[in-house]
């Protein structure tokens, strides 16, 4: 079998059993500077602001005290934090 065959995968198949690969590029296009993507960074950047000047005006609530008591920093409290998350977003989204 001499020449090359393309397979499903997008391998090249030689006749002593070697694969090249050829893999399709794509462009990637950014719109940093289209002016809905300027406006909503500038919403984010105040909205996030506002909300950080409530909360420091309001206080620490409750929950979060308990949780800043808990953590020490110790990798394993940020391991423990993600299963938690993640073991709630599935509670939640199962029912």
């Amino acid at each position: 079998m001499s020449g090359r065959a393309s397979g499903r995968d997008g391998l090249e198949r030689t006749g002593d059993d070697t694969a090249c690969c050829s893999f399709s590029t794509r462009t990637c296009s950014g719109r940093y500077f289209d002016p809905q993507e300027l406006i909503t960074v500038a919403l984010s950047i105040v909205l996030g602001l506002g909300l950080a000047a409530v909360y420091m005006r309001v206080g620490e609530p409750r929950a979060i005290t308990l949780v800043r008591r808990l953590h020490n920093g110790s990798v394993n409290d940020y391991a423990a934090f993600s299963i938690v998350g993640v073991v709630c977003a599935f509670a939640v989204l199962a029912t």
